[in-house]
């Protein structure tokens, strides 16, 4: 994984996002579910529930702009993913 600058990510003019992954290794006490072995084995749906929940949990805080350019962005993203999946 690239070491990228952490920076909060500006979602409007009034609103910005700073987001913290944790992984199973993690000392999980601010985390809502300190069990996360329940997401070990994710289905395509868990997945899918996993997106909606990113986007919701952003309500009202992000405006079209920014939609645009993380959409971009994931498109990007989504293309080196496949081409290197594809290159095993």
């Amino acid at each position: 994984m690239k070491d990228y600058k952490r920076r909060p990510i500006q979602l409007s003019e009034h609103a910005i996002a700073i987001i913290k992954i944790y992984s199973r290794t993690d000392y999980l006490e601010d985390c809502f579910e300190s069990d996360m072995s329940k997401y070990q084995a994710m289905k395509k749906k868990d997945y899918e529930e996993a997106a909606k929940q990113f986007i919701h949990q952003l309500e009202g805080s992000w405006n079209g702009i920014f939609m645009e350019k993380l959409i971009k962005e994931i498109k990007k993203e989504l293309k080196k993913y496949y081409r290197k999946k594809n290159e095993k």
